[in-house]
This record gives C-alpha cells, sequence and structure tokens, in this order.
C-alpha cells in the first residue's frame, strides 16, 4: 500500500479457483498467498451460490473457519466471507457472526 492510500482500500482483486455447478476446490494456501504478495492486512472472500440456496452449507463454514485460523497464524484478519446469488448475497458476517470474531 502507498502512504497515501485509506486504510482498508481494496488491494486488488484476484480469482483463485473455477469450479463447475456443484462445486470446487478451495486452496487456502493460495489465498494468503495471495493477501501474502499484496501485503494485506485483512481479506474479503467471495464465492458464488450457483444453487440459489441462501444459506451456507457445511463445507463453506468449514472453509471459512480454516481462512480464519490460516489469516490468524500470519496476522491477515478474515474481514467477510460471502456468498453471491445472481444479484443477491449471503453475508457470513450476518448469518454467522460468531465465525468471523
Amino acid at each position: 500500500m502507498q502512504e497515501n492510500e485509506p486504510s482498508n482500500a481494496v488491494l486488488g482483486i484476484i480469482a483463485v479457483s473455477k469450479g463447475g455447478l456443484s462445486g470446487t476446490v478451495t486452496d487456502v494456501r493460495i489465498i494468503l498467498q495471495a493477501a501474502l504478495k499484496l501485503n494485506a492486512s485483512g481479506l474479503i472472500v467471495c464465492h458464488n451460490h450457483p444453487s440459489g440456496n441462501f444459506n451456507p452449507s457445511e463445507s463453506d463454514t468449514k472453509i471459512t473457519q480454516k481462512i480464519k485460523e490460516a489469516g490468524n497464524i500470519m496476522d491477515i484478519q478474515l474481514i467477510n466471507c460471502s456468498g453471491i446469488i445472481v444479484r443477491k448475497m449471503i453475508d457470513h458476517r450476518t448469518r454467522n457472526p460468531y465465525l468471523l470474531k
């Protein structure tokens, strides 16, 4: 971040995985590698929900927890993890606030 950039500025938008209709592989190391390369102190993770289901799946919850724990070790805060459904968004901070505390 440059000296004149505000705190919490978006440093980049990076696609780390591409999958099919029923799932994808999410590698926590690749997510954190992107944050480290940008010298980020926090990150926001977004993913699609092609099923249209608003509720986070068990795998959504598990991977969110893994990202949070790995980020904590490296002092990179998981600010939010959101699932996007065609023009609507699932916000883990609202649905599962205990995950991001």
